[in-house]
């Protein structure tokens, strides 16, 4: 292959792509190379190379909703250009007083590779996350837009970190790149999977800059967190938010001439992995003690999986061809995983009693809570490592559309559940992704609902409860 010219903040460089007998002019594909090295991933040669009638809860009546919110007679969020609720249910949305503009003219024609698919593009300028759902006859794929970190938004690097980002390879990117563990970031992954997910990674991360990027942004990410009272340590966190800001801007350089195909599907399911686990990081983060807030930022999130989902949907013949082949057929028999426990049939029972929802809705809050029992039941069997923490991630990828349609409304119902799914977190805050945020979301949510919605809850507090009692007696 020929050079690749991209342009890095510390500077521009020729990135040669590697192959097993090729050489390698970038520093920071050399380090990966040198890791590699160390791991044994690569010989020497090769290293270049989820009856009781509940009350409804009131609102005022939305004036100023989209045209579909109306027609269906729910209240809308009125965010613009396209409400939570439409996003979630994948509804088209607009407003009344919206013009529609002509539409532009047609492109000129251009002969396309018979196998190739729409090129994927990603925004950093806007706080949403949106990647809808393609298929070869449809066009360009929406943008995938990552939320502004929390430390700051997207832009000029900071003064504190401008200078590690100048040097062509220094002692914080090597840290960083030796400090980055495969499990660390995967932890629900079985554990003779580690290895195969490895070597994916790292060989794909050879030939995709905006890839390597996010595996430095993301183990900047935790290192901040690991460090967090650690005086005299670089500034993680500010250097986590340029790296990721980088490996966006250069997907979406490489996006924009690149169309989405076979030989670059992996490259873009890692980096939207990766990505999405950065974003659930800062989400996890925010602390306003407000729910709407953070369901905000859960909606972000949950929209960006639904991207991942739609690229492991559309290149399963060549994923599985590939180097993540176990991963993907690992990952594939999850939602056929059946739930075995009984400790959410009082949540299901009042879901079933509830009389005001519909046929389909109440039966995308049981598929839901049999999701929930699923990952409490790979938390109770007593395996360490099989598919322990599974459902802290694919959770929110599994539940149907129209749970997450009553969840952007706020359904005290769907509410309800979700702070099941805090519990579950809870259960699994050893994993750096999660820390105490299920203990804090879970009390969130009990004060957003209030007392008339506390039987729903009495379990997830009642649990919560006895486990801090719990680790109180053993600190």
């Amino acid at each position: 292959m020929g050079n690749v010219g991209f342009n890095v903040a510390w500077g521009k460089y020729s990135v040669l792509a590697t192959t097993s007998t090729g050489s390698c002019q970038d520093p920071l594909t050399l380090a990966v190379a040198l890791k590699m090295v160390l791991q044994g991933l690569y010989r020497r040669s090769d290293a270049v190379g989820y009856r009781v009638k509940m009350l409804r809860r009131s609102h005022k009546k939305s004036r100023a909703g989209c045209n579909e919110c109306k027609r269906r007679h729910v209240k809308c969020d009125e965010q613009r250009p396209k409400c939570i609720i439409c996003t979630l249910s994948e509804r088209d949305c607009s407003y009344p007083e919206q013009l529609q503009p002509l539409p532009p003219p047609p492109p000129p024609q251009q002969q396309q590779p018979t196998n190739s698919s729409p090129p994927v593009s990603v925004s950093s300028s806007s706080s949403s996350v949106t990647l809808t759902e393609i298929s070869p006859a449809q066009g360009p794929i929406q943008a995938i837009t990552p939320p502004p970190p929390l430390e700051r938004g997207i832009g000029t690097p900071m003064p504190q970190v401008a200078h590690l980002l100048n040097a062509e390879v220094n002692h914080t990117h090597m840290e960083l790149l030796l400090s980055f563990s495969f499990e660390d970031h995967s932890p629900e992954l079985d554990h003779d999977l580690h290895e195969t997910g490895k070597r994916a990674l790292f060989n794909t991360a050879m030939e995709s800059p905006f890839l390597l990027h996010q595996v430095l942004a993301i183990s900047a990410r935790r290192l901040a967190i690991l460090k967090a009272n650690t005086s005299g340590t670089p500034p993680y966190s500010q250097l986590a938010v340029v790296l990721q800001t980088r490996a966006v801007s250069i997907f979406n350089e490489t996006a924009s001439h690149s169309p989405l195909t076979k030989t670059n599907c992996v490259a873009t399911l890692l980096f939207s992995t990766l990505l999405g686990r950065h974003l659930m990081v800062d989400m996890f983060s925010q602390r306003s003690g407000d729910f709407n807030t953070f369901l905000g930022s859960y909606i972000q999130y949950v929209t960006l999986h639904k991207g991942i989902k739609t690229v492991s949907n559309l290149f399963w013949p060549y994923l599985v061809q590939s180097d993540m082949r176990d991963i993907m057929i690992w990952s594939s028999g999850i939602k056929d995983s059946p739930p075995q426990g009984h400790h959410l049939d009082w949540l299901r029972y009042l879901v079933d009693e509830v009389t005001d929802l519909a046929p389909d809705s109440r039966q995308a809050c049981v598929q839901a809570i049999q999701f929930l029992q699923v990952g409490l039941d790979s938390l109770l069997t007593g395996e360490v490592r099989k598919r322990r923490n599974m459902m802290v991630y694919m959770w929110s990828v599994a539940v149907a559309p129209e749970y997450m349609d009553l969840l952007a409304q706020r359904r005290p119902e769907a509410v309800a559940i979700f702070a099941h799914w805090a519990l579950l977190l809870h259960c699994c805050r050893d994993v750096w992704h999660v820390g105490d945020s299920g203990a804090y979301l879970l009390r969130m949510i009990a004060d957003d609902l209030g007392a008339e919605w506390g039987h729903w809850l009495e379990w997830p507090l009642a649990m919560l409860a006895a486990d801090q009692c719990k680790d109180r007696k053993e600190g």
